[in-house]
């Protein structure tokens, strides 16, 4: 079978796939913290071949996308009104500790909420406190690595009171 076909096949399909991450870059530009994704493309199975008279020939079977890079630039910081809530001015991301896998994420997302949990004092009494989390079920660590206590939900957070992990 003709060789083209199969080069505007695999060409039609990496485009199909361009297309999809522009189709997710429009759909979430309105969500906080997203960041669009640009898609890189590379060669399939180029090489030469030897030609008449000791020349050269190219060989190869077209493009493909082989990821899509996410653009980290800073975005427009749109107030929101909730005392809760933070944006990243400049490089940088929020740490999100999951206790139910013990995996830290990043985001750059801010919306964030008073999360209830119960602990255990060093009396051994059951307390409850409050902590910053994304609503997920993830604590928002500070630069220590420690979750964020709050004090009051109308309050900015009191860091280093929590620390996950052994």
């Amino acid at each position: 079978m003709n060789l083209s076909f199969y080069s505007a096949a695999v060409g039609a399909e990496q485009q199909q796939q361009r297309l999809n991450v522009q189709s997710n870059n429009i759909a979430n530009i309105s969500t906080y913290g997203f960041k669009a994704q640009k898609p890189s493309f590379s060669t399939l199975m180029y090489g030469t071949i030897q030609g008449a008279n000791n020349g050269t020939l190219t060989r190869g079977t077209g493009a493909a996308v082989t990821m899509a890079d996410t653009d980290f630039e800073q975005g427009t910081i749109v107030p929101t009104q909730r005392a809760l809530d933070y944006a990243i001015d400049g490089d940088g991301f929020f740490a999100l500790y999951d206790p139910r896998t013990q995996q830290t994420s990043y985001t750059r997302d801010g919306s964030f909420i008073a999360s209830v949990v119960e602990r255990q004092n060093a009396a051994g009494e059951t307390e409850t406190v409050k902590m910053l989390s994304d609503g997920d079920g993830r604590f928002v660590l500070s630069d220590r690595g420690e979750a964020i206590e709050l004090t009051n939900e109308t309050e900015k957070p009191a860091i280093g009171v929590y620390t996950f992990g052994s």
